[in-house]
């Protein structure tokens, strides 16, 4: 009787029966126990009507993983993060090759939802790295891929002892002084080209009147041996100049130097690679290159020069 009253007092007042109540608790219970089972039996293809193959990983233990099985990854990681330098063009790279290394090992370990949670935590840091690496010409800025990494770190593996720690002696040897663009790199560029385009100018005319001795069928022997002579000569006072050019250029900019700066003596790096390649040839029957390809290396070499212009005026040269 009293618990039809009672049934009868809920029903008037809108309330909302204790049995039902519990009713839906039991079910979202069994719920979270058999989701993950269903999930992971999905994943393998398998029906979903079938066990677990891992019955261990069917619910989480914890939010955060115990780090001691991944300390021989994390180590390695840590240890490029926490150079006492600045971070060079290829660190970005590496450090994102060890947190993607770091995340495969978490992922291979299980299929818990704190272990997939480390491993998507860990996987997105990858990319974001990733992402610094791709940028180019650029050093890594390890005080900022350290500061995301603990962060990363702190939200998925129980603290250690053996962590690494920040601090601010630390974050000034990591530090890249402010990119420069020194006046005297500038001006040793600058009049690297201006040496280089006078030399284009005339040895182009020079280089292009000697025939090819090896297919112009109007020459005979003995004017196609005259031709390969004109050739040597040609060749060893050009290179002389050639030399003569680099021996007073400046030396290649440091990692603080303006990226423009870097940029304009890589581009005249090119151009007088292109300027040596004009003495060679790709035939097999003659010492001369083809005009053409006379040409086309001192057309390649004054595209190069005139981008190092462009660098060069970026930063007032």
């Amino acid at each position: 009787m009293q618990s039809q009253k009672s049934r009868s007092i809920a029903a008037r007042s809108g309330a909302v029966p204790l049995n039902v109540v519990f009713g839906v608790i039991a079910a979202l219970v069994v719920l979270a126990l058999v989701l993950p089972k269903l999930m992971s039996n999905r994943e393998a293809g398998g029906d979903s009507s079938q066990p677990a193959v891992d019955p261990v990983d069917e619910a989480p233990t914890a939010n955060k993983l115990d780090p001691n099985p991944y300390r021989t990854h994390i180590t390695q990681l840590e240890q490029q993060l926490y150079l006492e330098q600045p971070g060079g063009f290829d660190d970005a790279g590496q450090v994102a090759a060890l947190a993607r290394d770091l995340s495969l090992a978490v992922r291979g370990d299980g299929r818990d939802l704190a272990r997939l949670k480390a491993w998507g935590e860990l996987f997105n840091y990858a990319g974001e790295v990733d992402a610094q690496a791709d940028v180019g010409y650029t050093t890594a800025n390890l005080p900022q891929l350290r500061t995301r990494w603990e962060q990363v770190r702190d939200e998925v593996f129980v603290r250690a002892d053996w962590f690494r720690g920040s601090s601010a002696a630390l974050t000034r040897s990591q530090t890249r002084a402010a990119p420069v663009a020194a006046p005297h790199t500038v001006r040793g560029l600058r009049d690297a080209v201006t040496q280089l385009e006078a030399m284009i100018r005339i040895g182009k005319t020079e280089a292009l009147a000697i025939p090819e001795a090896g297919v112009d069928a109007a020459l005979n022997t003995s004017e196609a041996r005259q031709a390969e002579q004109r050739w040597r000569r040609w060749t060893d006072s050009w290179l002389r100049q050639l030399d003569g050019v680099v021996q007073y250029m400046p030396s290649q900019p440091g990692p603080n130097a303006d990226v423009n700066v870097s940029m304009a003596y890589q581009e005249l790096s090119r151009a007088i690679s292109e300027l040596r390649f004009v003495t060679q040839t790709a035939a097999s029957t003659t010492t001369i290159p083809f005009k053409y390809e006379r040409e086309g290396r001192f057309d390649a070499a004054s595209r190069y020069l005139e981008q190092v212009r462009v660098y060069l005026r970026r930063v007032g040269g």
